[in-house]
């Protein structure tokens, strides 16, 4: 390859105050010493033309590129200064390229010192060793770049970014491989939380005697703040408040565990039209679903997912590797904002009952919940609210049998597409459990001989109500007079309710569904909801007295239901690799 000269190096010497001079490049002007062009290629002609940058060796700031040096001779900016080889491009597509180590002759006038293009054979791939300036090799592509499968439940093969290797992995412990990936098994936990308007109430119990929380010109004792935040976060007044700060630590420690999350609440509309209020934020409550008629099963009409956001705050991801932890938070923090949306208006028949409209910029906009806030404003539906969740499971999470074309149609975690049925292939290592967190008892089905009554709901969901033999019965129940009987229950102590064929509950293809209930009950009557626990084959906790007795005490009794609430949202993971191959 012919010289390469900075241009114009006799234009002028400029001192660098270190004993040695430079060529200054004087804006691009001819070499008056030599203009003849002795390049033979346009490689040459190529090479020649690249900008070159003098520079001091010795300076402490350098004009250099970065990744660039400077030669010490000719004192130029140059790319590499030895034989060095690099990998360049997206992984899968990568060519190499060689340094052409620089030979210098005086200042200026340089030969090399950039990389030139040294590709690969065909069907070979420049794979880099992954040390900077470390060796790099042409190998064969042996596999289409990122592809992966699983070889078994508990072991993946993937090709590598390159396509030029396979490597296998074998998933840890709690995880089994999904569609190519290594994916954690997670239980199903949906959190039912209590949005009476009791939970209002002040934790010093002797406050509550003549005066409602929510109207402070009335109240002698300290009143709560403006909406949205309504109480003092740090040191809550109410038991709402003091729920939310309970949940929002534990949802917070429970990332990463063996479980996913969804929320529900009471059931509640949105009304943004309205003038919002600590109670109320900007719902209204309702004693049910819009359009729930009583009926055992919500297939036969569309109130029930139509309506469904009503009472499902946040459902469970779709895919197990989302995490909703943001979704859950932004429910429980105290704060509620409506935002203007893209949508125009002329009045608020224009956003739905679920938006407002209202003036931004200028303009017409909808305004719709930016930060939604759960709301204690209800009566206490215990038992609809197991039925609702009953309904949520069997429709929307437990898919075993529904038609599909793609994975995502299934549209719940750890379902695939498999001969146009969706299906679990770790069914089985999974479980699911509500936890209804409340500070009262049932409003409406108080007795047991009533089918919505939370007692019979509870164990409906866990082990099912009437039946003819065990496979009627769900969760390990067996079927004695007519009745399932789940473990350590007795036929004298279970209610016994006709499920009129919808006694249990089961997926598309039959498959049995099983959900036990764990109960939290606070600042109640002891044992005022332990009947649900012992029906729904879960646990019952009772945090009375939260704010009776000493300091240490109270935080002691905080501390307790804190962790209470956190075992019951974590279980562990159910099945080893063993169980799973």
């Amino acid at each position: 390859m012919g010289m390469t000269k900075l241009a114009g190096i006799v234009g002028a010497v400029v001192s660098l105050g270190v004993g040695c001079e430079v060529a200054e490049l004087p804006g691009g002007q001819p070499d008056a010493r030599d203009t003849r062009d002795t390049r033979d290629t346009a490689a040459e002609v190529e090479a020649d033309a690249r900008d070159l940058v003098s520079c001091d060796p010795f300076a402490i700031d350098s004009p250099c590129e970065e990744g660039q040096y400077c030669e010490t001779t000719a004192r130029v900016c140059v790319e590499c200064v030895g034989f060095i080889q690099r990998c360049v491009g997206s992984p899968e597509r990568a060519t190499r390229e060689t340094c052409e180590q620089p030979r210098a002759s005086g200042v200026g006038e340089l030969e090399g010192g950039f990389y030139e293009p040294d590709p690969c054979a065909s069907g070979e791939v420049c794979v880099a060793s992954g040390q900077i300036g470390g060796p790099v090799s042409c190998r064969p592509r042996v596999c289409e770049p990122g592809y992966a499968t699983c070889l078994s439940p508990t072991r993946v093969e993937a090709c590598n970014a390159s396509g030029t290797e396979e490597v296998e992995e074998t998933c840890g412990a709690g995880e089994a491989c999904y569609s190519g990936r290594c994916e954690q098994l997670r239980h199903n936990v949906l959190l039912v939380f209590d949005t009476s308007a009791s939970m209002w109430s002040y934790l010093e119990p002797s406050w509550n005697l003549n005066h409602s929380p929510l109207r402070c010109e009335e109240n002698p004792h300290p009143c709560f703040s403006e909406f949205p935040v309504c109480d003092d976060v740090a040191a809550p007044l109410s038991l709402f408040t003091l729920s939310k700060n309970v949940f929002s630590t534990v949802v917070s420690d429970a990332i990463g565990s063996f479980s996913q999350f969804a929320l529900m609440r009471f059931p509640q509309r949105e009304t943004p039209g309205l003038s919002p209020s600590c109670a109320n934020g900007w719902y209204v409550a309702q004693d049910v679903v819009t359009g729930d008629d009583d009926a055992r099963a919500t297939d036969a009409a569309t109130w029930f997912e139509d309506h469904l956001g009503e009472v499902l705050a946040v459902p469970f991801p779709v895919r197990t590797t989302i995490d909703n932890t943001p979704d859950l938070l932004s429910w429980i923090d105290h704060e509620e904002r409506l935002a203007a949306s893209l949508e125009t208006c002329v009045d608020a028949a224009d956003c739905g009952e679920g938006g407002r409209c209202g003036d931004y910029n200028g303009e017409r906009r909808c305004f719709y919940h930016s930060d939604p806030e759960l709301r204690a404003i209800s009566q206490t539906p215990l038992g609809k609210s197991l039925f609702y969740a009953g309904e949520y499971f069997r429709r929307f999470v437990r898919v075993d049998g529904k038609a599909c074309s793609v994975d995502s149609d299934c549209d719940s975690a750890g379902y695939l597409c498999r001969d146009a049925k969706c299906v679990d292939p770790y069914r089985k290592c999974k479980d699911d459990f509500i936890v209804l967190f409340t500070d009262g008892g049932e409003s409406f089905f108080q007795q047991e001989t009533e089918f919505f009554n939370p007692v019979v709901q509870a164990k409906r969901l866990a082990y099912g109500l009437d039946c003819q033999d065990d496979s009627d019965c769900r969760g390990g129940a067996t079927c004695i007079a007519d009745k399932c009987i789940g473990k350590d229950q007795t036929t004298l102590d279970t209610p016994s309710v006709s499920g009129e064929g919808y006694g249990a509950l089961a997926t598309p293809d039959g498959t049995p569904i099983s959900i036990k209930t764990t109960v939290i009950t606070v600042n109640a009557t002891p044992s005022i909801n332990a009947r649900i626990a012992y029906a729904g084959g879960g646990t019952n906790v009772e945090a009375i007295g939260l704010y009776e007795g000493s300091e240490d005490e109270r935080k002691a009794k905080v501390a307790a239901l804190v962790a209470a609430l956190k075992s019951a949202m974590t279980p562990n993971y159910k099945c080893r690799p063993e169980d799973i191959e």
